[in-house]
């Protein structure tokens, strides 16, 4: 009988009170799945070892991505980790949703640290963009993130996110608008100088339909790029003068699907698009 298993333990290393190095084991202890795929509600809870076991087809491969998109949210990555897996039209519970109930996908999971006693809990809210919105069709949105510990007599949440605004505890316990904008900034730094142009560059390839404002420094994301500048911020003046002055050609790219693509159209062709595998 098919099956699959888990073994999640994490160490991470601190220091304690007196600047001494301190092993801190955390566990996982359990994972809340909701509205996933064929997942419509489920919550399991792991000892040291789990097993998921059944036939072909029952779900265990989706508990076991679960596993992965919370990581891939501790990440930052999750957007792209659905996007990449089929964006929300697959992601969503495969089931029927009463009328006025919004598509959405919950994912959490519960760790305790083994030396400690400390619980600790994530769970992250995606669902799709609003339609006036900056964002495709189906592209992944989180909506609330949350994670909070257990060290006493209730849960504390150290930190919140509801849509774009972040907040966390700080040392005395209040809860204070989280600085991201630093961080965000700094993340956002992007080096150029190895970029390829050959045949296999992952700039000729068509990319994953996701919101994207600045170019990857490999250029991978250079389809989404466009797609965001002609479809979201329906604003293409100063790349279609680019692309003019420098090809003498006409950028066209269409309305996202999974994936963006563009290509080029050609004086001297005017009824053909060129891909830009094809350049």
């Amino acid at each position: 009988m098919p099956l699959a298993s888990v073994q999640q333990r994490g160490r991470f290393a601190g220091r304690d009170a007196r600047g001494s190095p301190e092993r801190r084991i955390m566990r996982l202890t359990g994972l809340v799945a909701e509205g996933y795929r064929s997942l419509k509600s489920i919550r399991l809870e792991f000892g040291q070892v789990g097993l998921f076991v059944g036939e072909n087809g029952v779900g265990k491969s989706n508990l076991y991505r679960a596993l992965q998109l919370i990581k891939a949210a501790g990440q930052g990555s999750l957007a792209y980790e659905i996007a990449r897996e089929g964006g929300m039209q697959s992601a969503l519970w495969s089931g029927g949703r009463r009328l006025a109930q919004p598509a959405r996908v919950i994912l959490g999971a519960e760790l305790e640290n083994d030396e400690t006693a400390a619980k600790f809990s994530y769970q992250v809210e995606i669902g799709l963009p609003p339609p006036v919105s900056a964002g495709f069709a189906f592209e992944p949105q989180v909506k609330e993130e949350k994670l909070s510990v257990e060290a006493g007599r209730r849960p504390v949440e150290m930190m919140t996110r509801k849509g774009p605004a972040a907040f966390a505890r700080d040392g005395d316990g209040r809860r204070v608008e989280y600085p991201v904008r630093l961080l965000a900034a700094v993340a956002g730094w992007r080096f150029y100088h190895g970029f390829r142009t050959d045949r296999d560059s992952p700039a000729r390839k068509p990319s994953l339909a996701i919101t994207s404002t600045m170019l990857d420094e490999d250029g991978g994301n250079l389809a989404a790029v466009f797609a965001t500048l002609a479809h979201i911020r329906q604003d293409t003046v100063d790349l279609d003068r680019a692309v003019a002055d420098a090809l003498g050609a006409e950028l066209d790219v269409p309305e996202p699907g999974e994936a963006a693509t563009f290509g080029l159209k050609l004086p001297e062709f005017p009824q053909r698009l060129f891909r830009p595998e094809e350049l």
